[in-house]
């Protein structure tokens, strides 16, 4: 298994060293030892760092990520709340295209008073 410093690690994953030590005070990472003062992890730490940051892309907490995806530092997918997370994600995505389709409609709407507007009314509701 090769090593990674904690330097290189940061600039690979475009992340702050402190960042990484955050991460893993929290158990979502591991390192593997030290060289002098500078942690070193395992490789694997940065698709671990990687998958992390796509996560949080998509609006997941810290805590969501360390119940559902990891376990002592490593990948673990608890498959059953994937499920609940997934169709969490599929009700905001449903939301989403609802509030864009009510703003699209109030750019182009032709009522000055949207609350006259008939279509924008039914939107609503």
């Amino acid at each position: 298994m090769k090593e990674i410093d904690i330097g290189d690690l940061s600039l690979k994953a475009g992340l702050s060293t402190a960042t990484i030590r955050f991460y893993e005070s929290k158990g979502l990472i591991k390192s593997i030892g030290r060289k002098g003062l500078r942690r070193q992890y395992s490789e694997h730490t940065l698709l671990t760092l990687s998958f992390i940051q796509l996560l949080k892309k998509g609006g997941l907490s810290l805590k969501e990520i360390d119940e559902i995806f990891i376990c002592n530092g490593k990948i673990n997918v608890d498959r059953g709340r994937v499920d609940e997370k997934s169709a969490d994600i599929e009700d905001k995505i449903e939301n989403l295209k609802n509030l864009l389709s009510v703003l699209q409609h109030i750019k182009n709407c032709p009522y000055n008073e949207h609350l006259s507007c008939p279509d924008f009314l039914k939107m609503l509701n």
